[in-house]
């Protein structure tokens, strides 16, 4: 959730909250959690599939941006 009010504050209402490469990071650290919930898949399958699905209702708004951000942060220019 944190994510997607940053993204919205950042980009829609134009309010920096954070910096870029902070940003960057916490956007891509949403998806560490899919890799840290894969040992308990055994023992916690419907925790593992609520959270993939959580995680993908909440970055389907962010992608291109989180996309579009990365590539101009490592190449210099947006695609």
């Amino acid at each position: 959730m944190a994510v997607v009010l940053i993204w919205v504050s950042q980009f829609a209402f134009d309010i920096a909250l954070i910096g870029a490469r902070a940003w960057l990071i916490l956007a891509w650290g949403w998806l560490i959690w899919v890799f840290i919930l894969v040992p308990l898949r055994k023992h916690a399958p419907r925790l593992v599939l609520s959270t993939l699905l959580l995680t993908a209702v909440l970055l389907t708004p962010c992608v291109t941006t989180v996309y579009t951000f990365t590539a101009w942060s490592v190449e210099g220019f947006a695609p």
